[in-house]
């Protein structure tokens, strides 16, 4: 069975006068007695806290182990300070490998103290120490001398690190296997999908939105392979994609994915250019008379309406010259010519090419 200590070991007051409530012996007798097995795993996930207490707990179960109890220790993430002598009470000591676990020197706040008490407490530290120094000797193996510059210092180690100074036996291998099965994954579910008769799939849309499936590994090349759309066995001929390209079906099975053609410009015919170019020429005309003549522009605007009309009429086929919109002058029926005259004379560009284009039809030249 399983037991947990997990957080400080023992409770107390911290140093903003907070109540800290700790992991204390009564809880993990509690943990051990509502169980029903001999085999106990203690699983450790704790910074240290007060020694008496870790003390207690290692002395308990130490006793239970002489009951014919079979101990296991696992440090999972942080092992410190006095928890370190809790886990050393495993016979079996795991680290799993994101683990750490680091040693130091017993530390006490003696508070306001004069200095016959300063130098009680530093005795009796002292002693605290060199019990835990041997003690971790006893049990890893590793000298005295080896430990205590790594406790003056407070050392933090991996689990490797752990196991080679003797305080674990072994090191988890749960996350190199879980790597291992994800690198085969995409194996495990081929296998396993063949084993239910599950075919894989490659899912396309064509251009109207229905969905077209191929019964092929994704990424892999789809020639030659069955297909459906919408759940009917896709017709056979050319069908146009999503993105532009076509898929190509026969007998019910995937012939190519190729690019769609593309699609050619229109070219004007030469005729038409020449018809654009005499309006614009006549235009360029027209513009010139309305300069020039002020008032008696009248006349010339009716002919030369008249030979727009007419040359317009000559356009055949499909291809239009294209008119702007001109939005802001749509219902005006009667423009005047001295409106447009205005509009240039007042710098007012766009006002005057929109009149121009909404009374004769064409862009002026400007």
């Amino acid at each position: 069975m399983d037991i947990f200590i997990t957080g400080q070991i023992g409770s107390g007051v911290d140093e903003n006068g907070g109540y800290t409530r700790g992991v204390e012996l009564i809880d993990v007798i509690s943990q051990v007695q509502s169980g029903d097995s001999k085999d106990i795993s203690v699983i450790i996930n704790s910074p240290g806290g007060f020694v008496e207490v870790g003390n207690a707990i290692y002395s308990y179960l130490e006793g239970l182990k002489a009951k014919g109890y079979k101990i296991k220790t696992v440090a999972d993430k942080l092992v410190g300070s006095i928890a370190t002598k809790i886990f050393l009470v495993g016979d079996e000591r795991e680290m799993r490998s994101y683990s750490e676990f680091f040693i130091h020197n017993p530390a006490v706040d003696p508070g306001l103290s004069d200095a016959n008490k300063l130098a009680s407490f530093a005795q009796r530290v002292s002693e605290v120490e060199s019990d835990l120094r041997k003690f971790y000797s006893e049990k890893t193996g590793t000298e005295e001398d080896v430990l205590k510059p790594l406790m003056d210092v407070e050392t933090s180690m991996s689990a490797k690190q752990a196991v080679s100074l003797g305080f674990a036996t072994s090191v988890s291998e749960e996350f190199q296997i879980l790597a291992k099965v994800k690198m085969n994954v995409n194996d495990i579910l081929k296998s396993a999908k063949a084993l239910l008769g599950v075919k894989a799939m490659q899912e396309m849309k064509l251009a109207d939105g229905k969905v077209v499936v191929i019964e092929a590994e994704p990424g892999a090349p789809v020639e030659g392979a069955s297909v459906t759309v919408e759940g009917q066995p896709a017709p056979d001929g050319e069908h146009a994609l999503e993105g532009g390209k076509i898929l190509v079906v026969a007998a019910g099975k995937v012939v190519e994915v190729k690019e769609a053609a593309p699609v050619e410009e229109d070219k004007t015919p030469s005729e038409m250019d020449s018809i654009k170019s005499e309006l614009s020429t006549l235009a360029k005309a027209v513009q010139m008379l309305i300069e020039a003549q002020g008032g008696q522009e009248k006349k010339y605007e009716e002919k030369m309406q008249a030979e727009i009309t007419a040359l317009k009429s000559q356009i055949v086929g499909t291809h239009k010259p294209t008119l702007k919109k001109v939005e802001k002058f749509v219902g005006q029926k009667d423009i005047k010519v001295e409106d447009i005259q205005k509009a240039r004379a007042e710098g007012r560009i766009e006002d005057f090419k929109n009149l121009y284009l909404a009374k004769y039809g064409v862009e002026a030249n400007v």
